[in-house]
């Protein structure tokens, strides 16, 4: 499981650390369905039809237009102006396909002021790794490969979690939040249409992954996330 996770870019320290948690309790049936969950994803077939891979080589020549970031995209405002506009223009097209809801990146200087104390406070060193995973998986495309598609969607769709994630910190309102409450508020159940029930599932699994520092849900917010979406 741990060298499909790898083949498909799915963060692998998710599995070792569901594997470690076994370990410590044989017996615990939340850590048993969810690796149980994990195995079935990641194994499924992944199949992305020629609509959205002509879309998704059309979204990776924008990415691999912006190039990978630094720390230097959060430290200049015309930089993160310029990038972020591109950005932005990436979500609403994702909106307009898939009907997701991905909100727009505020572009204001108050804003980059705002994204700056978060930085002296939390740091945003995971979103400049969630973009430059985004980017590697859009420097693949075009390709022969359906799980080369299917990895680059899911890691689309993580970084606008993500960039969403840093936005609701600035306005203080992240301590609110859950994996649940992200992917309702964006519309996230509709990327089915892409990556599939099970793939959506991952995808909520790399969310919950990401906010394990944040907020305090532990396992049970990924089992309750994958349920209400009647994943497990």
């Amino acid at each position: 499981m741990i060298e499909k996770a790898k083949e498909l870019g799915f963060d692998t320290e998710i599995l070792t650390a569901l594997y470690d948690e076994l370990k410590e309790n044989p017996s615990n049936q939340e850590i048993i369905k969810l690796l149980t969950f994990h195995a079935e994803a990641l194994m499924q077939e992944k199949s992305i039809n020629e609509s959205h891979k002509k879309l998704a080589d059309s979204l990776a020549k924008e990415m691999k237009a912006i190039g990978p970031i630094n720390e230097t995209f959060f430290e200049d405002y015309e930089t993160f102006n310029r990038q972020t506009y591109r950005i932005n223009h990436i979500a609403k097209t994702l909106n307009g396909r898939f009907r997701t809801e991905i909100p727009e990146i505020d572009l204001s200087r108050e804003n980059f002021a705002g994204i700056q104390e978060v930085k002296k406070a939390l740091g945003y060193s995971a979103l400049i790794d969630s973009y430059n995973k985004l980017y590697e998986s859009a420097e693949k495309l075009p390709s022969d490969s359906d799980e080369d598609y299917w990895e680059f969607y899911k890691n689309l769709f993580l970084f606008m979690a993500d960039f969403y994630f840093l936005e609701e910190k600035v306005a203080y309102r992240a301590a609110f939040t859950t994996t649940g409450k992200i992917a309702a508020t964006l519309g996230l159940a509709k990327t089915q249409a892409v990556l599939g029930p099970k793939g959506y599932g991952l995808l909520l699994s790399e969310i919950h992954w990401m906010l394990r520092g944040e907020i305090n849900e532990g396992w049970a917010g990924l089992l309750e996330a994958l349920r209400s979406e009647s994943l497990v």
